[in-house]
């Protein structure tokens, strides 16, 4: 079964970059491309399965753009700005792109949406349970390996994602923790991460996206059992 993709961007190196990711991946069709939303008059929504849009462009703004559509296929967003992300989550996107991004992360994104059209997923990615965060007032569903780490604050957890978002939980990290997959441990009172993002470690902290996280003395030997098997 091939997906279906349309790319609206802007930027003309950023279109060539996402064809060429396209082309790469097998299942994927790339059926339209378009440097601002105003441009797409001959798509129909119904036979598009998945849609990479910018969220900055000079004609329309992607998210306004996208609350047009009677009918939506999967979005995958792609932009320099983290900071829409949460209102990217109440649109339902799958997947948020902050650019520049790899191919293994572009990789991520697309398993996503295959996982709920029901194909296989690509070897190269796995395919996540979602969890859901109750955060300002809303549900947001989120993938385990969108978290870099959580932070415990008394009552409340911070998740920090991985485009550079933030959410803030009632819920403390000790009922937290025996509900999240294995990837993620305990590696202070205030603090579980995803071993998955552990860029290094040493006895007394692990480095993820260029923050040092302590490492709690009662927690070094288990945190070192869990780091030596990444």
């Amino acid at each position: 079964m091939s997906i279906n993709c349309v790319v609206i961007e802007d930027e003309q190196p950023a279109r060539e970059l996402l064809a060429n990711y396209i082309s790469k991946v097998q299942d994927l069709e790339l059926v339209g491309s378009y440097k601002g939303p105003l441009e797409v008059h001959d798509v129909s929504w119904t036979n598009v399965d998945l849609l990479f849009t910018d969220i900055e462009m000079s004609d329309m703004n992607g998210l306004n753009f996208l609350r047009t559509l009677n009918v939506r296929p999967y979005i995958i967003i792609t932009t320099a700005y983290s900071e829409y992300a949460i209102e990217g989550y109440e649109l339902d996107i799958v997947d948020y792109l902050v650019k520049p991004f790899p191919f293994d992360r572009f990789l991520t994104a697309v398993n996503k949406v295959k996982s709920r059209l029901g194909n296989k997923s690509i070897p190269t990615a796995q395919q996540e349970p979602t969890l859901l965060i109750q955060a300002d007032h809303k549900t947001y569903r989120i993938q385990p390996n969108e978290i870099l780490f959580i932070e415990g604050m008394r009552e409340y957890a911070r998740y920090h994602l991985s485009g550079g978002e933030k959410l803030m939980e009632l819920v403390a990290l000790k009922n937290l923790e025996a509900s999240l997959p294995s990837q993620f441990i305990r590696v202070h009172k205030s603090f579980i991460i995803n071993k998955n993002f552990v860029k290094a470690f040493e006895g007394v902290s692990v480095e993820i996206s260029s923050q040092k996280i302590p490492i709690g003395k009662n927690y070094r030997a288990s945190a070192k059992v869990s780091l030596s098997e990444i």
